[in-house]
């Protein structure tokens, strides 16, 4: 008879735990949904190859709930989703074209994004062109050599001492609507000058971009 009556508690808490659920949904408490996109800025215009671009950064979870702005349920991490809008509203998802050369001087896709969490500018322009910047492990992006910056042995330390991300720089091909990643940042002397005034993250991006050297894939 206890046995029964502990289900039928249970049964009970679940019911009315669903039936809050349910109202905090109906009172606009949950903000965010399981695989709803939350704009990260505001959208951002880049003149590039002779017209202007939109550029929409999201952000999404696709197995969470956010209940007044509060992760709920497990510790996913979030996908930067990249938008690119063309002046006649054409719409690219660029966060789906980003590839990486390869030793055989194929391209391989890239997983893209989970690094960004809107402090840093994954798309900028520069000459005229669109850049894309991207932080990753190099096994997951590219068999031709790259490291981290000012770590050129980092896959020779122990694994404890290696540090995990290399800083990738692509450009984005109109005619193919997809990012190309070559480039690597590794590090330059200018590293230890002290007398440099502090740099936003735009133009240390900027300081990368004019460093960077392409992939060794001998």
């Amino acid at each position: 008879m206890a046995t029964s009556l502990g289900v039928v508690v249970t049964v009970g808490r679940c019911f009315i735990a669903g039936l809050g659920v349910i109202a905090l949904l109906l009172a606009g408490c949950v903000t965010t949904l399981p695989g709803e996109e939350v704009q990260i800025g505001d959208p951002r215009q880049l003149h590039a190859y002779g017209q202007t671009w939109r550029l929409v950064h999201t952000t999404r979870f696709d197995h969470r709930l956010w209940f007044f702005g509060a992760a709920v349920g497990g510790d996913e991490q979030p996908k930067d989703l990249l938008y690119l809008y063309l002046e006649d509203s054409t719409k690219i998802g660029l966060h789906e074209r980003i590839f990486a050369l390869q030793r055989d001087g194929s391209y391989k896709k890239v997983d893209c994004c989970s690094t960004y969490g809107g402090l840093e500018e994954p798309v900028f322009s520069v000459d005229e062109k669109l850049i894309f910047y991207m932080k990753a492990r190099r096994q997951d992006v590219t068999d031709c050599h790259a490291y981290p910056p000012y770590a050129p042995d980092n896959e020779e330390r122990p694994p404890e001492k290696q540090l995990s991300d290399t800083f990738f720089f692509g450009e984005f091909d109109p005619a193919s609507k997809r990012v190309l990643l070559r480039e690597f940042f590794p590090g330059a002397k200018e590293r230890d000058d002290r007398e440099k005034p502090v740099r936003t993250m735009r133009e240390y991006q900027q300081f990368m971009y004019e460093n960077r050297k392409p992939f060794t894939c001998d």
